[in-house]
């Protein structure tokens, strides 16, 4: 864990959940990293990465709004930064090689953030959207589609080594989507049907950890 090669520009996981991963081809020699830093640590995805990177030998940074607020493991370096305001990004990024990113501001702070994260680190992962997965479902043009796809084209050309996870339902959405469905006494059938979408299938967020580390 931490450690990875680049050797494919697409890359589908073993385990059977088909979730699509994409690195780009710039060669990297698979060494462990030496800082690793959590940009979306205190979310859902993010606090599954947190957890299985410290169970290994990497050193862990979070970026934070509030490090007293944040709840990490004691041996989590927290430090105090917000993706809306790009300037607080330089201290959090000092001495860091890989960046886990989950985009959680406004697209206007895109572009600037990305700017510093390619300054100080050499390999980014970027939680993305399914832009590649062919289901309608997963391509109607929507604001958060045209958000991650902005994201990809400027990691894409800034110089970084980058790897893109295109997950495309988890598990954990289902709360906010259909929990009052559900305890309602209703029956949610979609999902797990045995059509076109069953690839599509929800996942446990704890399936993206081990595709991110």
């Amino acid at each position: 864990r931490g450690c990875d090669t680049a050797n494919a520009r697409v890359r589908f996981t073993s385990s059977g959940s088909r979730l699509p991963v994409q690195m780009n081809p710039k060669s990297y020699d698979g060494t462990c990293m030496s800082r690793i830093l959590i940009i979306g640590a205190t979310g859902t995805v993010g606090r599954e990465v947190v957890s299985q990177l410290t169970a290994s030998d990497a050193q862990v940074r979070a970026l934070v709004r509030n490090p007293d607020a944040a709840r990490l493991p004691p041996h989590v370096e927290s430090m105090r930064g917000d993706l809306n305001v790009p300037e607080t990004l330089d201290g959090c990024l000092d001495g860091v090689d890989t960046v886990f990113l989950v985009w959680t501001a406004p697209p206007a702070a895109v572009a600037p953030c990305l700017e510093r994260i390619a300054k100080h680190a050499r390999r980014i992962v970027f939680l993305s959207a399914p832009l590649k997965t062919s289901h309608p479902f997963f391509q109607q043009p929507n604001p958060s589609r045209a958000l991650a796809e902005q994201i990809e084209r400027l990691i894409e050309t800034s110089g970084l080594e980058w790897t893109f996870l295109r997950p495309r339902m988890l598990a954990a959405n289902a709360l906010r989507w259909w929990g009052p469905q559900i305890r309602a006494g209703a029956v949610v059938r979609w999902p797990y049907l045995l059509a076109p979408t069953a690839g599509s299938r929800a996942r446990h967020r704890r399936n993206r950890g081990p595709r991110a580390v």
